[in-house]
């Protein structure tokens, strides 16, 4: 199929009521290189499968999530004005949300999610639940429009300040006094607020950044204890370290802290220490 997508191009002329699925997979298939959007990994099976990935010892974020929201459930759901509507981005399998409509008394509940499939069994299975919450199910078509809409603002802005620019040449482009591609400047704003929030209420959070800087305190711990007992390291990393100088010792100990997973470099840290951080 890879070998032929350009020929298939060609001679499928799609009209409207064509699959979409079948349009992306032979333009997708068509380019070099060739791709295929991850979306479509999420139908039913997609997703049960993901589920299944979530509960994998290497797979830490969901464990993560669910722990905040045992711990912190009550305090966040105090937040929310009863009657409000609770919009989760990327429901699944709407196990995370339910420790929260437990505790608190919402009005509607909206998952977004890519697999409407899979979005509405699940669903289903929360109004069971939950009879007196007023479910609605917004699923990729809600994706795709925001999307449509930031491709409309950026297209529409470019054009206006590509017209206001006039160039007549490359060196016109570059010697612009601002960029002229760029979004509008309510988009820009929107953006603005939104990683403004997130980065004080979610990246930046105090007990975030706690978790961050024990994470690197474990590292930077890992890297000197290997530095100083290089006999730690599996024999394969250790073999023929001492012959090296400095900064090549040094390079390859950072290399193999690099690929260790996170729970690998906690089990290595209680190998070699009497004390472990436990980073959530």
């Amino acid at each position: 199929m890879n070998v032929h997508a350009p020929a298939l191009a060609r001679a499928q002329q799609l009209d409207e009521q064509a699959s979409a699925f079948a349009g992306d997979v032979i333009g997708d298939l068509s380019q070099h290189p060739k791709r295929l959007s991850p979306k479509y990994f999420y139908d039913a099976t997609g997703s049960e499968l993901f589920e299944q990935i979530t509960v994998l010892p290497e797979y830490y974020p969901t464990r993560t999530e669910l722990g905040i929201l045992r711990d912190r459930g009550g305090e966040i759901a105090r937040l929310l004005p009863k009657g409000a509507a609770l919009v989760e981005f990327g429901a699944g399998a709407t196990t995370k949300v339910r420790l929260l409509l437990e505790r608190c008394d919402v009005g509607a509940y909206v998952p977004v999610d890519i697999s409407g499939d899979f979005l509405n069994a699940q669903a289903n299975g929360l109004r069971k639940d939950f009879p007196g919450l007023d479910d609605a199910r917004v699923v990729h078509e809600f994706i795709r429009r925001m999307i449509g809409l930031l491709i409309e603002d950026v297209v529409t802005e470019t054009g206006r300040r590509v017209t206001a620019l006039a160039p007549r040449s490359a060196d016109d482009v570059r010697a612009a006094a601002s960029a002229p591609v760029g979004f509008s400047s309510a988009v820009t704003g929107a953006e603005r607020l939104i990683k403004d929030f997130l980065e004080t209420r979610m990246y930046r959070h105090a007990r975030i950044k706690r978790v961050m800087n024990d994470a690197a305190d474990l590292v930077r711990a890992l890297f000197r204890r290997y530095i100083q007992h290089p006999g730690d390291l599996p024999a394969e990393w250790s073999m023929g370290l001492a012959p090296l100088g400095e900064p090549a010792r040094a390079r390859r100990i950072a290399d193999f802290i690099a690929g260790m997973t996170d729970r690998y470099a906690l089990a290595e840290h209680a190998r070699l220490f009497d004390s472990t951080p436990e980073l959530r």
